[in-house]
């Protein structure tokens, strides 16, 4: 990361537990998504609310700030500026951003997680770009001083504007 970033001052807010363990991540189609996260399952119904003519993937056109009442502290929404599956993140909500002590709207994952990114996220994202399915990641946070906490997030894709995955929003509960 080139020292003139602006993102580089917030990355000493956040450091990656390099010995964190790696997280149980699954890619699952819609019709297995309401059993194996029923606590998403609001989130899950706008987003599957939003398809249309049964297709596969909503656009994120049809989003409004609004649909996300009771989720807008909870979500982050990224999206996939280019061919590399390391999603850019556009929104934090308040939650998140606390989670990792840092606000981190105008990163890719990879700067924050490079280690985990390169062993398992970036499969990950091809994965779900590839396929359309939803991811769902759960485990303890690999942040140092943080790695007490156990996260799950829900990863809906969207279209924006093509045929293929273009954004996801990220649904985030702690505990």
């Amino acid at each position: 990361m080139a020292a003139t970033n602006p993102v580089t001052g917030l990355l000493n807010q956040i450091e990656e537990d390099e010995n964190a363990p790696l997280f149980n991540l699954r890619r699952l189609p819609m019709d297995k998504v309401f059993e194996a996260a029923p606590e998403f399952s609001s989130l899950i119904g706008v987003w599957d609310g939003k398809r249309r003519g049964g297709e596969a993937l909503p656009d994120w056109s049809r989003f409004d700030f609004v649909d996300f009442r009771g989720w807008h502290s909870d979500i982050v929404i990224s999206c996939f500026p280019d061919a590399e599956p390391d999603p850019l993140f556009r929104i934090s909500g308040e939650n998140f951003n606390g989670l990792v002590n840092s606000n981190i709207a105008g990163a890719r994952f990879s700067t924050y997680w490079p280690r985990l990114f390169g062993i398992q996220f970036r499969d990950h994202f091809q994965t779900i770009r590839d396929t359309g399915n939803i991811g769902l990641v759960e485990g303890r946070l690999a942040a140092q001083s943080r790695g007490f906490l156990t996260v799950q997030v829900i990863e809906l894709p969207c279209r924006d504007g093509g045929d293929g995955v273009g954004r996801l929003i990220h649904g985030i509960r702690v505990s």
